[in-house]
């Protein structure tokens, strides 16, 4: 079973919190929760809420327990970027960039995955083998002959409306001449 949890729109740019979500990715949750609490940086702060947040989650909405829980993805997304202006020199604007980073956090419960899977497993069909033939078929199949269709008979009224419109058709050109 997967447990998300996501915060949004956090004030440190993407590229700080990655560096920190690099140290942590493949851990197990309570060396995460160590090295997080331990780091000197700012970005370990918001990551270690977005993790113990899940696994509160998980704890309190799922009723599973925190020991059998790993953490499966740990993603850094960008979030919306606001463009602000400093006061430079002669009266100019400066422009800067105030970036924002969006932290989703998966963990995965291994107990209810194997489950699911057993699950799965179990209502899938067997495959039904096929039999080998001793028999090798060299023969052409013969091929086989098509009836030649008849021909619509063509009636008189049908002749005759064909060669009115031909006539009249014929009636025209000579008038136009």
């Amino acid at each position: 079973m997967i447990i998300k949890a996501k915060q949004s729109t956090s004030w440190i740019t993407p590229r700080k919190l990655r560096l920190v979500a690099d140290t942590v990715r493949g851990k197990d949750l309570a060396e995460t929760n160590l090295i997080l609490s331990s780091l000197n940086k700012r970005g370990a702060q918001v990551i270690n809420e977005t993790i113990r947040q899940a696994v509160a989650n998980a704890v309190n909405n799922l009723g599973l327990p925190e020991d059998t829980l790993v953490l499966k993805t740990l993603v850094i997304n960008e979030g919306p970027k606001f463009r602000r202006f400093r006061a430079g020199a002669r009266g100019q604007a400066k422009p800067y960039v105030l970036r924002t980073s969006h932290v989703v956090v998966e963990l995965e419960s291994p107990e209810t995955s194997a489950k699911t899977k057993t699950k799965a497993e179990s209502t899938a069909k067997p495959a039904a083998k096929a039999e080998p033939t001793t028999e090798k078929t060299t023969e052409k199949a013969e091929p086989t002959k098509e009836k030649a269709k008849p021909k619509a008979k063509t009636t008189a009224k049908t002749k005759n409306a064909k060669s009115s419109t031909a006539a009249k058709s014929a009636s025209k050109k000579e008038t136009k001449k």
